[in-house]
């Protein structure tokens, strides 16, 4: 199989991850949506044998109270909660999908690294041969060692430039839309979704430098996931488009 073919199995991967992830959104309005149907279903069938009275009026009063449920405040807190995991696990998925890329063209197709900077030059330690790594997985272990994270977006991009020669040019919303979601993960996760001077360093040259303040809560609203979903994928497709052409030129 070329190496192409599994580039776009990776990417067809990454499309499916993220609608998992997604998918838990719908999780509680479902939940409420498939009570107040059996609710209703029970409703019809009292009025088939002509059962009314107070078990009608409790059947309604119950189908009312999971109408207005996602506007309970408790119900409103828990939302926030699962939106600030879902930009968690976007920002990990992105994060893994870099990685099985690296690793992927390593072990298909080691030669098509064409390093920018020979100071990168890639080595192996005698530990990272004797874990049982293949060749993808070291070079991955080689690009952390050089202190490279593929959390963060010019770190990436700096990757895949320097030791694969693919230029990544995001627009400008696609890049501070990238940058905001992996700021707001640390946030999340360090700092227990409150704005501090990391987050701050990290959004200081983007559209966002002046949305956000100290010590506030960050707010995860359905136009930053929807966003952060179609900016990972635009990043993807041009890594995609990029490795396929470098093949087809060897």
């Amino acid at each position: 199989m070329k190496l192409s073919d599994d580039i776009l199995q990776l990417r067809g991967n990454l499309s499916v991850s993220i609608e998992n992830i997604l998918s838990i959104l719908e999780l509680n309005e479902n939940v409420l949506r498939v009570a107040n149907s059996k609710l209703e279903q029970i409703q019809k069938s009292l009025l088939k044998i002509k059962i009314g009275g107070g078990v009608a009026r409790e059947i309604e009063n119950a189908s009312a109270l999971l109408t207005n449920l996602s506007d309970n405040p408790q119900i409103m807190e828990q939302k926030k909660v699962i939106k600030e995991q879902v930009i968690v696990l976007l920002v990990g998925t992105l994060e893994s999908y870099l990685g099985d890329f690296i690793r992927e063209v390593g072990n298909k197709k080691p030669e098509l690294f064409d390093l920018k900077n020979k100071d990168e030059k890639i080595s192996f330690t005698q530990e990272m041969l004797s874990s049982g790594f293949n060749l993808g997985d070291a070079i991955l272990e080689h690009v952390k060692e050089k202190g490279y994270t593929l959390q963060d977006l010019k770190s990436s991009i700096d990757v895949f430039s320097n030791y694969l020669s693919i230029n990544i040019s995001l627009e400008d919303s696609v890049r501070d839309k990238l940058i905001l979601c992996a700021a707001s993960r640390n946030c999340i996760v360090h700092n227990s979704s409150k704005v501090d001077r990391k987050f701050l360093k990290q959004v200081r040259n983007t559209r966002y430098k002046s949305k956000y303040k100290l010590d506030e809560f960050i707010d995860i609203d359905d136009d930053l996931i929807n966003s952060s979903k179609l900016a990972i994928l635009d990043y993807a497709d041009q890594l995609t488009a990029a490795i396929i052409d470098k093949e087809g030129n060897e």
